[in-house]
């Protein structure tokens, strides 16, 4: 986004103010504590954990006689609930139709500290009428009379406790990174973690390293289990029974660390880390912490933590590129590793449509190139290359090769997903993502084809072999998961052939493949914060322009000359994050590294590289609000001065502040 979500800084009173912070690296613009960065003894980085630090709970309430929830149900009777008022002073904004005034609306919690977000009842608008007995409650924003709508005669509600709910001294533990001589410092510090849920990794100048997604989780003891797993209305990863379960705590002692013996908690020596593993690296990309998948099962362990986590494309490919830099890893590798945009999916999905093509039903004329092109981009390694000359890129060799090819490959893979899943009419079933949960599944699915049902699939079909939920539902003939992949790959190329809907949309408008350069689609989008509060269509559309980097503020010439954004090597789930989705008409991205930044520690000191998206500056008329942009499309940084030295020399002004 524009600005960027994070801000490069240096923080120091080390020099100048007699402390003893020296660091530099960035934050969340308004806190001075480092989210990422170096302190020359340490450094550390961090990726979302997908930890479970949630419960939510169905619960029965009674109401008062004015029609207010009074009490919530448990085994032991009936607990009264407490009512918080909220007060919100509503500004006076004619202009956007807000009319000042100050509202009251309560919210209830059980006598426990769990958060009631939901009441069964009729919706309703705020100043509806109501009968006697009768009150409307604001809940999330949603009107509700509270009644007993389905007749059962119970009044159910959802609750919810979260870990950040407790006392928690959150900027303090992360403040220890900063501070941390070495990355066993850094561990120590997560210790004082709560509602974080964060993977983090760190290296030191003695060539340690660490990595850690500690954060204070509760044991959840209470939820029983049998062999097969936990009992109903005791799985914490669905609704628990509010009626048998209550609230959990956190418990902090004196040095602000979760206190392992004060309560019911994930012990702190029990949480999965690693520190100097025999493979020499460690590594994150929101993949699963510590093998727990692995087994098929994500309830089974000693403790849950959360889950389920991402497919595990980009995690995988980094490890392949670690292994080989063990030992010889410099800065300029992890560079590289950083704008790494070999197409994951293409090596593992091709296959599944080579083979097809390999099927005498491949009679569309267009398909043996298809495979031909699709083979060669197979022996080239799957580069996902854009193909398109820009000031940032310079195409090489194959490129155009595979660009084409990447663009047939993508085109093809979003409809086979879409053919196979999207007639099934599946509530939200796909987790955490649904690019992680279709793949995963169809990889199943796909594995599970042949006599016998090898993969022991409920859905296996005897007179197919394969899964039934490759047919199509509605249609009289019963599709194959071949067929489905043929047809995909006849409407992909449909697409690529049909006339563009403008420029740098919609298809080539060409049945010469060679035209189909990847990078020509698949474009970065630069657009301005503002968009997460106003549309194009909003009478304030056109701010959104004024704010965004697109080729108005860094042009392109050549084929790239009519874009508004910027061409980009990768695909969906490459390390280089690219990710333009399943989605098979848009190819366009607008959300990828918010920063690439690498460290080299050591005995002779720290060097340094950074880039952000957004620029430091957010005024259009300086010349730092798109400068990073242009290096950041080009898989370049700028050197981080981390000295005094370096600082001064890099200084272009300087301010002083008093007061």
């Amino acid at each position: 986004s524009v600005p960027s979500l994070l801000y490069p800084i240096g923080l120091d009173t080390r020099e100048l103010g007699g402390g003893d912070t020296h660091q530099v690296g960035l934050v969340i613009p308004g806190l001075p504590i480092l989210a990422v960065g170096t302190n020359g003894d340490v450094a550390w980085s961090q990726t979302q954990l997908m930890g479970d630090i949630t419960d939510w709970y169905a619960e029965e309430i009674t109401l008062d006689a004015e029609g207010r929830p009074a009490a919530s149900r448990s085994a032991g009777g009936e607990a009264p609930l407490v009512a918080i008022d909220e007060v919100y002073e509503v500004a006076d904004v004619p202009i956007l139709g807000s009319v000042g005034r100050t509202e009251t609306w309560t919210r209830w919690t059980t006598s426990d500290d769990r958060w009631i977000t939901d009441i069964e009842g009729r919706e309703v608008a705020p100043t509806d009428p109501v009968g006697p007995g009768e009150t409307i409650v604001n809940l999330l924003g949603a009107h509700k009379v509270p009644s007993d709508l389905d007749g059962d005669g119970r009044i159910t509600a959802i609750a919810f406790d979260y870990t950040g709910l407790d006392d928690a001294h959150l900027l303090h533990a992360i403040d220890g990174f900063g501070h941390a001589a070495d990355v066993e410092a850094v561990r120590a510090a997560s210790h004082g973690l709560i509602a974080y849920s964060q993977n983090i990794v760190a290296a030191d100048s003695s060539g340690s390293i660490l990595y850690t997604g500690y954060q204070g989780v509760p044991c959840r003891d209470d939820l029983a289990r049998d062999a097969s797993g936990w009992v109903p209305g005791a799985d914490p990863s669905l609704l628990l029974d509010g009626t048998a379960h209550g609230g959990f705590s956190i418990p902090i002692d004196a040095n602000y660390w979760v206190d392992d013996a004060g309560g019911c908690v994930v012990p702190f020596e029990a949480y999965p880390y690693s520190i100097d593993p025999a493979q020499g690296f460690v590594l994150t990309a929101n993949n699963d912490i510590a093998g727990i998948t692995f087994d098929n099962d994500l309830l089974n362990d000693p403790y849950y933590v959360g889950g389920p986590w991402l497919e595990g494309y980009r995690a995988n490919r980094i490890e392949q590129r670690l292994t080989a830099g063990v030992g010889v890893a410099d800065l300029a590798l992890m560079q590289d590793i950083q704008a790494d945009h070999h197409s994951s999916i293409g090596e593992q999905w091709a296959p599944v449509l080579l083979a097809a093509l390999d099927d005498p039903a491949a009679t569309d004329a267009r398909f043996a190139e298809v495979k031909a092109r699709i083979e060669g981009w197979a022996d080239r390694g799957f580069d996902a290359a854009a193909g398109v000359e820009t000031f940032y890129l310079t195409p090489e060799a194959d490129d155009a090769e595979d660009a084409v090819a990447t663009s047939i490959f993508n085109a093809w893979i979003g409809r086979f997903i879409s053919k196979t899943f999207d007639d099934e009419g599946w509530p939200g079933v796909f987790g955490p993502t649904g690019d992680t949960g279709r793949t995963r599944t169809l990889k199943r699915m796909l594995l599970g084809r042949g006599a016998g049902n090898p993969e022991g699939m409920a859905s296996w079909n005897p007179d197919t072999e394969e899964s039934a939920f490759f047919d199509v539902r509605g249609t009289p003939e019963i599709e194959t998961s071949t067929g489905l992949a043929l047809a995909a790959l006849s409407d992909g190329l449909d697409f690529l052939e049909s006339a563009p809907t403008a420029p740098g949309e919609g298809g080539f408008g060409t049945t010469n493949m060679d035209e189909w350069l990847w990078g020509l689609r698949h474009v970065a989008r630069f657009e301005s914060i503002l968009g997460d509060f106003l549309s194009a269509d909003d009478d304030f559309g056109f701010v959104l322009d004024l704010f965004s980097i697109d080729t108005s503020v860094l042009p392109l010439d050549g084929a790239a000359a009519d874009l508004q954004w910027f061409p980009r090597n990768g695909d969906h789930l490459n390390v280089d994050a690219g990710n333009s989705g399943f989605d098979g008409t848009d190819f366009s991205y607008g959300s990828g590294p918010v920063f690439r930044m690498v460290f080299a520690l050591g005995p002779d000191g720290v060097e340094g590289y950074n880039v952000i998206p957004g620029g430091t500056n957010g005024r259009t008329d300086s010349p730092y609000f798109a400068d990073q942009a242009a290096l950041w499309l080009g898989n370049d940084a700028l050197p981080v001065p981390i000295t005094v030295e370096e600082v001064v020399a890099a200084g272009l002004s300087r301010e002083t502040f008093t007061n």
